[in-house]
């Protein structure tokens, strides 16, 4: 198989076996009995999540984040390192099956050979879908050619317009390191505030960090300064505000907003990625108290502190999830949980970043 390239079935047993995977990863979340389809699609909405604004059909299908569906790839013929490598894509359209099958194509992969992908229909079922091989940790676009028409993908809710106006549909593949939603003045502002709920900024993280023989490539030390004590944490809030929490993301827009507005009011004469930390302690306390900050738009947004608590979640599940979510950077937050509470996390994953055989990611 040659990499980013397309996944071909080429006996039955292999085809009959795609078919089945394409229905357990379509039926859960594209199949309805509610609203009536028509030409134009079906007539009801499952979520309201962005308040009906929901791009394509995205409001009409269960979890339309998971779509197109990203996996990781493992073949016994390839090393570990090469398997993390790699992704397998699956795209999938379902025709409202009210008219003939529509022919659908799939443009905009930067790869010759992927420039332009027909979706086989799936048995006599209404979905249309193709799987591809591709590198990860990389953000791509792409769209559907429907009859002719060049059009974003229905259900993909990530969207991203181009310079030149036209709107195309977004994905990241896992391992993803390349900003989705925030600008740089809100990661910096994210990454300080991690950087005070994460334990590595303790002064027995610092002991941590400076102890040779902590079994990592480089000294720890080195690797989270690189991550500014946050391990990745911000992208990992990034690419989960992209997908599964996005109807958290106009929470975090409008607060990085108002803390940005507040730390410049405080320090009029500093960017915020040079304000001392104390400014950033002050203002998190404050936040966090319950009380009334002096400064803050409750008319934007009325609960600070919700806002702190939705943080502090999002924080601590990144800086100690799988890696292939962005966060966890080369495995540190299991490093220094193990360091703390001893026991052997290598048991449980598969390579590189553990010794298990049987788990595949």
């Amino acid at each position: 198989m040659l990499k980013a390239d397309v996944i071909l079935s080429s006996t039955e047993a292999e085809r009959r076996s795609y078919a089945e995977g394409i229905y357990s990863l379509s039926t859960k979340f594209l199949a309805r009995d509610s609203g009536e389809w028509t030409e134009s699609g079906n007539t009801s909405r499952r979520h309201d999540y962005l308040g009906g604004t929901a791009p394509g059909e995205s409001g009409r299908h269960a979890e339309a984040w998971r779509f197109p569906v990203v996996e990781p790839f493992f073949s016994i013929l390839e090393s570990a390192d090469e398997n993390v490598r790699w992704n397998k894509v699956t795209f999938i359209y379902r025709h409202n099956g009210t008219s003939s099958v529509p022919t659908v194509k799939l443009t905009g992969l930067p790869y010759p050979n992927l420039r332009s992908l027909e979706l086989p229909q799936i048995e006599d079922s209404c979905y249309l879908a193709v799987t591809v091989l591709l590198p990860a940790g990389r953000l791509y676009n792409y769209c559907f050619v429907v009859n002719g028409q060049v059009q974003p993908d229905t259900i993909n809710p990530q969207r991203q317009q181009l310079p030149n106006g036209e709107e195309v549909s977004v994905f990241f593949t896992l391992n993803c390191s390349r900003p989705v939603l925030f600008e740089p003045w809100e990661r910096t502002i994210l990454r300080r505030l991690t950087s005070h709920i994460l334990p590595f900024n303790s002064r027995e993280g610092e002991l941590f960090q400076l102890r040779p023989g902590s079994g990592a490539a480089q000294p720890l030390s080195a690797q989270l300064h690189k991550f500014d004590h946050s391990i990745g944490v911000s992208n990992y809030i990034d690419k989960l505000l992209a997908r599964e929490e996005r109807h958290h993301l106009s929470s975090y827009k409008t607060c990085l907003a108002q803390i940005n507005r507040i730390l410049r009011s405080r320090e009029p004469f500093l960017e915020p990625r040079d304000i001392p930390e104390h400014r950033y302690v002050d203002l998190y306390h404050q936040m966090s108290s319950g009380n009334t900050v002096a400064d803050w738009d409750y008319k934007l947004y009325d609960n600070p502190g919700y806002f702190l608590f939705l943080l502090r979640r999002h924080v601590w599940t990144g800086a100690f999830s799988h890696p292939k979510y962005g966060g966890n950077a080369n495995g540190t937050g299991w490093l220094w949980l193990s360091d703390q509470f001893p026991f052997d996390y290598a048991a449980a994953l598969e390579a590189p970043y553990g010794n298990n055989s049987a788990y595949r990611g």
